[in-house]
């Protein structure tokens, strides 16, 4: 097995055009291709920090995914390697399909170490976002926050992705942990009213600074859409400057309540978001997850490979169905119990290669009871229940 490389902490998300897939009609400035012809997919994948990328891994996600994230796990001694890497990653895929894009991971807010960039944020201890006390907040007790706010920042920042996206095989960003800012109840909650907001300003002003440095075919996904309406907007504001964005949690985690029921609600928020940002002509990332189970419970770590696959199987048409409902152009499906590769990214399903077609109109929905027509598929999704049915229209196994 041939090694490409390893990678730091990043993100890389591919978006292609596989053969067969109809061309990008929408005239949207450096946009990926899009078929409705089986359901759209996007991967996204992290290596362990022992892992390595490998020529085959490359081959796979360029031919199997139409859009792909890829991240790395942190890994000692890289400090001066995240651009490097980033590149050579993008350059690998690139060299099995040259029509993919490729975005890298730039994370708003956090000061992820191992980056060719952060010793500038670090050498400027004022540029850390203080708490009500006036102390630095540290996310799991180590990692610093950007002050957006702080227009040395912005500038830093954007300086930063306007030098990525100036790569030869770099097409963009994946802006991380814009909904943790955003929202009242991240990292809001730390922040008296006053500094939340100007906070919340700079932000806007960061992407459309972003915006202008990366040039209008540059792509920017921000992280991301999320139906908690009580503490904040969803995220649709960020739309003005940015490509798209990610509904990163779909029916998991916080989308669910203490007792790991679905959070109907919030669920139905989510649905609608994404028709919105689609609407509005934007790339919106759905990740779905099997249940309440993921990658950091009991249960998971307790289950052989093979109950893995088996449950992954099993329960992909809850998520899968729920995505159809809400699910227009330029929107993109991705379904496992993480991110790394050992949590199903590489596992395929029979539903992945069913005929689909193009939707017959939008959803039609009655209480918590969701159905929606395709061409060769019909889709019912109960959220009271976490039910959900797709007839594959004239389809055989």
């Amino acid at each position: 097995m041939k090694i490409i490389s390893s990678w730091s902490m990043l993100f890389i998300v591919v978006l292609l055009a596989p053969c067969g897939c109809a061309s990008n009609k929408a005239g949207f400035a450096g946009y990926p291709d899009f078929s409705w012809d089986k359901v759209p997919e996007f991967g996204f994948l992290s290596m362990a920090a022992n892992d390595h990328f490998t020529q085959e891994q490359a081959e796979y996600l360029a031919r199997h995914f139409p859009l792909v994230a890829v991240c790395k796990r942190q890994r000692a001694g890289t400090e001066q390697t995240v651009g490097r890497e980033m590149y050579l990653c993008a350059k690998a895929i690139k060299k099995v399909n040259p029509g993919t894009k490729v975005i890298v991971y730039l994370n708003t807010v956090l000061d992820y170490p191992g980056t060719s960039w952060g010793g500038t944020f670090r050498e400027h201890p004022d540029w850390a976002l203080k708490n009500k006390r006036g102390e630095d907040i540290l996310i799991r007790k180590r990692l610093k926050v950007y002050d957006q706010s702080n227009p040395q920042v912005r500038e830093w920042w954007t300086d930063v992705c306007a030098v990525l996206c100036g790569h030869e095989y770099i097409d963009g960003i994946f802006a991380d942990t814009v909904c943790s800012i955003g929202s009242k109840t991240g990292l809001g909650r730390t922040l008296s009213e006053g500094k939340h907001d100007s906070v919340l300003e700079g932000m806007h002003l960061l992407f459309e600074q972003a915006r202008e440095k990366a040039g209008p075919e540059k792509l920017i996904i921000f992280n991301g859409l999320r139906g908690d309406l009580e503490a904040w907007d969803g995220g649709l504001s960020y739309f003005e400057h940015t490509s798209g964005a990610i509904v990163e949690h779909f029916g998991a985690f916080s989308g669910r309540h203490a007792d790991g029921s679905l959070n109907a609600e919030w669920m139905a928020a989510d649905i609608e978001l994404i028709r919105k940002a689609a609407r509005m002509g934007k790339i919106v990332l759905v990740k779905g997850w099997p249940g309440n189970l993921n990658w950091i419970s009991k249960e998971f770590k307790s289950l052989s490979e093979a109950d893995r696959q088996r449950i992954l199987k099993e329960r992909i048409t809850f998520p899968l169905a729920a995505f159809l409902i809400a699910a227009e152009k330029y929107c993109y499906f991705e379904y496992s119990f993480g991110y790394l590769a050992s949590h199903g990214l590489f596992q395929r399903y029979p539903e992945y290669d069913k005929p689909l077609g193009p939707p017959q109109g939008p959803a039609n929905r009655k209480g918590w009871i969701y159905t929606r027509e395709f061409k060769h598929a019909s889709v019912w999704v109960d959220l009271e229940n976490e039910k959900a049915e797709i007839d594959w229209h004239n389809w055989r196994n």
